[in-house]
C-alpha cells in the first residue's frame, strides 16, 4: 500500500463515520459477533469491507422491484 492510498483499516471513531452510526452501535455489533474486528492492544481495527458487509446484512428490502442492482441478503442473527 502506497503512502497516498487510504488505509482500509479503521478505528471505531473512523468506522462510525464510515457507516454513519454511533460508537456504541459499533461496539455492540462487535460484542454480539455481528461485525468482524481485530483487536490491537486495547483498540479495535475494522476493515472497510467488513463494515460494508455488516451494513448490507442489516438491510431491509422495502421495495424489491425498485431499479438497482440486486444485493446479497444476509439475515440478522437472532439474539435472546
Amino acid at each position: 500500500m502506497a503512502v497516498d492510498e487510504p488505509n482500509p483499516w479503521l478505528n471505531v471513531k473512523e468506522a462510525k463515520t464510515w457507516v454513519r452510526c454511533g460508537e456504541t452501535c459499533i461496539y455492540q455489533a462487535i460484542k454480539h459477533g455481528e461485525l468482524k474486528a481485530v483487536k490491537v492492544g486495547l483498540a479495535y481495527r475494522i476493515h472497510t469491507e467488513w463494515l460494508d458487509a455488516w451494513m448490507k446484512s442489516r438491510a431491509t428490502v422495502v421495495n424489491p422491484d425498485a431499479p438497482g442492482p440486486a444485493l446479497a441478503y444476509y439475515p440478522r442473527k437472532k439474539t435472546g
